[in-house]
């Protein structure tokens, strides 16, 4: 799926990100670490522009001001690209934007990472891989 050099993160990698993210001063509230590292990062990971509009605390959709520092502080620059059922329908565009890890969890299944517009959390879930999720590539 990567070109040659280049990887998708294993489950290990993604979980890695978070925790630097976490610890080092990239939570919405401008908190670090925490018990639930991927709870407060996923602002710092997004794109300011695409998401649904929310006013839960911390979320991705929400433009108050006070998260202006911590929106895409990472650069990650996430958009909300929903996901491409096996039909070919896309479903989910600007509400979600989820990303495969190469972690297989069964020979049917594997590991992702995604960001919902309403939510401050970076959130882990497993998913068949008929479903199309967006990729991230990282050099080796």
């Amino acid at each position: 799926v990567c070109p040659e050099g280049w990887h998708l993160p294993s489950d290990a990698e993604w979980t890695q990100l978070e925790t630097y993210l976490a610890n080092n001063g990239y939570n919405y509230d401008g908190s670090t670490g925490g018990d639930f590292i991927r709870d407060k990062i996923a602002i710092s990971l997004a794109s300011a522009n695409g998401w649904n509009s929310s006013t839960n605390t911390g979320a991705i959709g929400n433009s108050k001001t006070a998260y202006d520092a911590f929106r895409n502080k990472s650069g990650f620059s996430a958009l909300p690209g929903g996901y491409r059922h096996p039909s070919g329908a896309f479903y989910t565009i600007g509400i979600y934007g989820s990303w495969w890890g190469s972690t297989q969890v069964n020979a049917n299944n594997a590991w992702h990472r995604y960001l919902d517009y309403s939510s401050g959390s970076v959130d882990r879930g497993s998913y068949g891989k008929v479903i199309g999720f967006s990729v991230r590539c990282l050099r080796d």
